[in-house]
């Protein structure tokens, strides 16, 4: 358990937006029963998570602490995007 976080609590973390040029595969490491990932369908625990070619998102982790094994083709990852692009993501203007 997180310290401070009540159990139930519906917390979301919320990371750096970061790309994937050639993908990603994540393996999810639950440290807390309930804790789970954004995939890139739907929230998701204990298991393997795939990002695909050319995606972009926020890491976003709810109710807990995770650990997770990540294998980055060629090891790239982009952190550097068009503003617009992130704001239509976000679902923002």
């Amino acid at each position: 358990m997180v310290a401070g976080r009540q159990p139930g609590a519906d917390t979301i973390f919320v990371g750096h937006c970061h790309g994937h040029p050639y993908g990603e595969i994540d393996l999810v490491i639950p440290v807390d029963d309930a804790v789970e990932l954004a995939g890139p369908g739907d929230w998701q625990g204990l298991g393997w998570v795939c990002a695909a070619r050319d995606t972009l998102h926020f890491l976003k982790v709810r109710n807990g602490a995770l650990m997770t094994l990540n294998y980055m083709p060629a090891g790239r990852i982009l952190y550097q995007f068009d503003p617009a692009e992130i704001r239509a993501r976000r679902g923002g203007a």
